[in-house]
């Protein structure tokens, strides 16, 4: 005996499921969970990145003025031959792509000669990020992270 369904009773039976799907509770925290790990992994890269930065910034500040000290009491010359091996070995991140400037700078005021001695070191954010987070943001794409320090040379005293 064949039974003959109807596509009202078909209808009600799949709106029905529909409902009943809509109202279980079973798989309701897999979906949740799928849907937030992304944003919660975003927002980690995110974080991660920001601490790097932080750390680059503050090494490179700390490296810049240990070599302009080390300058001032003429313990390194103001040339790359002796202060960029020295700053590269200082620095965190020895093999990151940094840009290490010494330089003294002369000025001479009412007939007093002051030697200032300058150390510059700059890393490319992009070199600095760990995820790519901000640098994919984009006001940090082409940005630099830079230290710029001078230190008066201790026995500058000279006349000019």
């Amino acid at each position: 005996m064949a039974t003959h369904i109807t596509f009202a009773t078909r209808l009600r039976n799949v709106l029905r499921r529909l409902w009943l799907f809509g109202r279980a509770a079973d798989g309701t925290v897999t979906i949740e969970f799928v849907v937030w790990i992304p944003i919660l992994l975003i927002i980690l890269a995110f974080t991660a990145d920001a601490c790097q930065l932080y750390l680059i910034q503050a090494d490179v500040w700390s490296v810049a003025r240990d070599a302009a000290r080390r300058m001032s009491i003429m313990q390194l010359t103001a040339t790359p031959d002796t202060v960029t091996p020295y700053a590269k070995g200082q620095l965190l991140y020895y093999n990151t792509h940094y840009t290490i400037t010494p330089s003294t700078q002369t000025i001479c005021t009412n007939h007093i000669q002051t030697i200032n001695d300058i150390v510059k070191i700059s890393v490319p954010v992009q070199y600095a990020s760990v995820f790519g987070i901000l640098e994919a943001y984009g006001g940090f794409a082409s940005a630099t992270l830079t230290a710029n320090v001078t230190m008066l040379e201790e026995d500058s005293g000279g006349s000019c």
